[in-house]
């Protein structure tokens, strides 16, 4: 389909060619994806609760009408993901699978809107070749089955990049809807604070010329960015906004130097990626192996041409790492997702580069052909991977087991549940999964002070605290515990992880 898509061919092989691609995208991303990754991270309980209080009051759970920014694990970020999330919830329920299906969405359409920008700069062949590669890859997909607000950041370059070359080309009123995109862009992660400013400045200074032609709707696209940037420039330098940064940041120059080179260390990207089991898988890199090679075609091609969307693309590399490099840990896959597609255009402009040198059609067609079955091969031992070993293993990573022991729990004559504090925020997957009225929350202590750190609240009628404690101040309750904190003569139930060891205990008191 690679092959027939950019050799020409018909209107029905292009349609053909698309319907395989988003086909593929999208089945990769909503397979089975309530139940891989095995287990229900606690970000995404977050956001699944704000999501569902948003559903059913309009407001977030500690009461504000659709606020732009909420709090989270006692960090407070944007909304806009959760937003999104809402239809989900409303069509497929409180779940699991719902709260994840709008970054498989998203996922799928930055595949599309990637094959837009590349193939209007770099042709046919790069277009499709960088589509692919995003489709299959190891970081991108990884992401795009997790419901963590990141995903947002890809999309939202990609499509403001999208109407940008509208704008600067025959539809110049585009150039308006690529200002809301990237300012947008701002407000989808935290990490687009730093790399939508860089990107949209580099784009202005790049295409003056096009830009000073089309300057009344160029006026526009800056009026619109910078609205945005000023309604959301005091929430980033206030407290609340600078708290997560804070929290995370490196202590010394030097160490944001090593975290920003840890980005483009081959180790992370081609061979054993984040040390994170939430992030990465064991043994595999960020991208595929094969992408050294077509890497080193594309940064040749970008070094000999110098035409100016290879150095936007110049500026989209160094600049990807900035923002995670300044947080306390290296190689951190989750805050640079924003690197998964300029790697990916890299590569595309790569293919498309050695193809366009290639002057005998046959060796053409061979080396599509090559390349996509290199793809394919490299892509199924990552994906058999990611459905077999790593629902094994990166189980605990994943929170796996608190569901079925909140339902253990509901199955009890117990009125009241109590939830040991050893278990990091274990209220919002009780909020999340009991569909606790907004109203209980709002009306809990919990809500007044969110920090994660504080070891003993009650939300309605759970009570998360100290297990010996608890035992004796809620005996009538019933108990979810870390493995060990269970008491000896109590009976009860051991949810364990696939591998066989104890993720968590469910038991009542009872009397010796």
């Amino acid at each position: 389909a690679m092959t027939d898509a950019v050799g020409g061919g018909s209107a029905i092989r292009h349609w053909v060619s698309w319907l395989l691609l988003l086909g593929v995208a999208l089945g990769l991303r909503v397979w089975g994806l309530g139940d891989d990754p095995n287990g229900f991270w606690t970000d995404e309980a977050a956001n699944g609760y704000f999501s569902y209080c948003l559903l059913e009051t309009g407001r977030g759970p500690s009461g504000e009408f659709l606020p732009l920014f909420s709090q989270s694990l006692g960090d407070t970020n944007e909304s806009l993901y959760r937003f999104l999330t809402v239809p989900s919830l409303l069509l497929f329920g409180v779940t699991a699978f719902a709260v994840r299906l709008p970054a498989a969405l998203v996922g799928t359409l930055t595949v599309w809107s990637l094959q837009r920008v590349v193939g209007v700069w770099f042709g046919r062949v790069a277009g499709w070749s960088a589509a692919w590669l995003l489709a299959l890859s190891p970081w991108h997909l990884q992401f795009s089955r997790a419901g963590f607000r990141t995903i947002l950041l890809p999309l939202l370059v990609c499509l403001g990049l999208q109407a940008f070359q509208k704008g600067i080309g025959d539809r110049p009123r585009r150039l308006l809807l690529s200002g809301l995109l990237f300012g947008l862009g701002l407000y989808s992660y935290s990490a687009g604070r730093v790399f939508v400013p860089i990107l949209v400045g580099s784009l202005c200074l790049m295409f003056w010329r096009e830009l000073w032609e089309r300057r009344r709707y160029a006026i526009g696209f800056g009026v619109i960015f910078g609205a945005i940037l000023i309604v959301l420039l005091p929430f980033w330098v206030s407290s609340s906004g600078l708290a997560r940064a804070e929290s995370v940041r490196v202590e010394s120059l030097g160490q944001g130097v090593l975290n920003y080179l840890s980005y483009v260390d081959p180790a992370f990207l081609f061979f054993e990626g984040d040390d994170i089991l939430r992030h990465s898988l064991r043994g595999f890199g960020q991208l595929h192996r094969l992408e050294i090679l077509t890497l080193l075609l594309g940064l040749t091609a970008m070094a000999t041409e110098r035409w100016r969307p290879h150095w936007i693309l110049l500026v989209w590399l160094l600049a990807y790492p900035l923002a995670a490099a300044v947080a306390v840990e290296p190689h951190h896959a989750l805050r640079a997702l924003i690197g998964a597609p300029i790697f990916a255009i890299i590569s595309g402009v790569g293919v498309g580069a050695l193809y366009q040198q290639i002057g005998k059609p046959r060796v053409r067609t061979l080396l599509l052909s090559v390349f996509s079955v290199a793809l394919f091969l490299s892509a199924s031992l990552w994906l058999t991977a990611y459905f077999g070993s790593y629902r094994i293993y990166g189980a605990p990573a994943w929170k796996y087991g608190f569901e079925e022991a909140l339902e253990i729990a509901g199955e009890t004559s117990a009125r009241c549940t109590v939830m040991s504090h050893e278990l990091m925020a274990p209220h919002l997957f009780y909020l999340f999964y009991r569909q606790v009225d907004p109203e209980v929350y709002r009306a809990s202590p919990r809500n007044e002070a969110p920090d994660i750190e504080i070891d003993t609240y009650d939300v309605g009628d759970l009570h998360v605290g100290p297990i010996e404690e608890a035992l004796t101040t809620h005996p009538t309750c019933a108990f979810i515990t870390a493995p060990g904190e269970r008491p000896a003569e109590t009976d009860g139930h051991t949810v364990n992880y696939p591998d066989g060891t104890f993720a968590l205990e469910v038991f009542e008191r009872q009397s010796p």
